[in-house]
């Protein structure tokens, strides 16, 4: 969540033309980034926590209206941003066609039809959580084949990637236009949270700390791959030889989702070796913002609408860009803070969360 928070604001100063060094986070690495990290962790915990409980599909439901309007508020805390910033900043957050067309823009919005910029990730939440007891019961009754039919479906978007209803995209001038192209592909994107949530189910995670805590040579063999990996990674950014092929974000492509298993790996295998350091201050504010990361996400949108206009108001300088992203994560752990004690002062959730130690509920 916290490298999301930072990565969201390098999407936004590039959209204005910005090519200043960004912050280092893991997609600087590899092929995968902290997208991908959160799909995954969001997908496991709905399986090792929501699918435990009794009325889980009641559970999941609630979960994803929850979502959809924790989405709508931070829509509407985004359009009174965009009414104070420039024009060209607003074209960048693509919500020129909002202004240009005010109900006919939010009615879209809410029908989830079309999203201005960083506002449709907790849309596609919304959609696999609906969806979610359907492959919930698949894996009850056949996970094999219902892991097969994900995954078939997430082979069609690769080797077919129109593969796709078409979206209805109004622009700021009134048109309209058909597009089959998508910032992340759902039907790609699904294939990585139900088979994480299938994980969730298994409890893999144990079985997975179980397997590095063993052995000091595997956890230094995954280190040791990761290093190897991120070297040609930074050798392609700095020219040395071109990116390889298969790394498509939009459609989650395969070595973009193999690389997501190493870095799982690999982070694992830090924590493990770190676990001495586990009940640290830092830790424990990363675990804070880990519990809570659909409000943490939630107001990282309008913070980086907001930090995205003091960027550009104070000459589009580096500094300004260091002081975004500082606003923009304090922000996070703020809303992540807030949601935990408003939480934590609530009773249990039939004994739940007391039983699973709080397990974080990401989107």
């Amino acid at each position: 969540m916290l490298a999301i928070a930072v990565n969201h604001v390098v999407l936004s100063v590039e959209r204005l033309g910005s090519a200043q060094v960004r912050i280092p986070t893991l997609g600087v690495f590899g092929y995968s980034s902290a997208a991908e990290l959160f799909f995954g962790l969001s997908g496991y915990l709905v399986g090792l926590v929501y699918l435990r409980r009794s009325g889980a599909t009641k559970g999941l439901w609630r979960r994803a209206w929850l979502i959809y309007r924790v989405n709508a508020v931070a829509f509407g805390v985004c359009l009174l941003i965009v009414a104070c910033l420039p024009s060209l900043v607003d074209t960048a957050l693509e919500f020129d066609v909002i202004q240009a067309h005010p109900w006919i823009g939010i009615l879209l919005f809410l029908t989830m039809l079309q999203q201005p910029f960083l506002l449709d990730v907790l849309q596609i939440y919304v959609v696999l959580m609906l969806v979610a007891p359907l492959v919930a019961l698949g894996f009850k009754r056949s996970p094999r084949t219902t892991l097969l039919i994900s995954g078939a479906v997430y082979l069609a978007t690769q080797v077919f990637p129109w593969f796709a209803l078409p979206q209805a995209i109004l622009s700021s001038n009134g048109s309209w236009t058909f597009s089959t192209t998508w910032a992340m592909h759902p039907l790609s994107w699904q294939f990585l949270f139900y088979g994480s949530m299938f994980a969730g189910t298994l409890g893999a995670h144990e079985k997975l700390f179980a397997w590095l805590e063993a052995s000091s040579t595997r956890r230094l063999a995954v280190l040791a791959l990761y290093g190897l990996v991120a070297a040609c990674r930074l050798s392609a950014r700095f020219g040395y030889w071109g990116y390889p092929p298969l790394i498509a974000k939009e459609t989650l492509a395969p070595l973009r989702l193999a690389h997501f298993l190493l870095t799982t790996l690999f982070l694992c295998s830090v924590l493990v070796a770190l676990k001495s350091y586990i009940h640290h201050p830092v830790s424990r504010l990363v675990a804070l913002v880990g519990r809570q990361t659909l409000y943490g996400f939630a107001a990282s949108i309008p913070a980086t609408y907001l930090a995205t206009g003091l960027w550009f108001g104070a000459g589009r300088t580096y500094p300004a860009y260091l002081l975004s992203c500082a606003l923009v994560v304090a922000v996070v752990i703020l809303a992540s803070w807030a949601a935990d004690a408003r939480r934590s002062a609530k009773p249990p959730f039939r004994g739940e969360e007391r039983r699973l130690g709080q397990a974080p509920t990401a989107p």
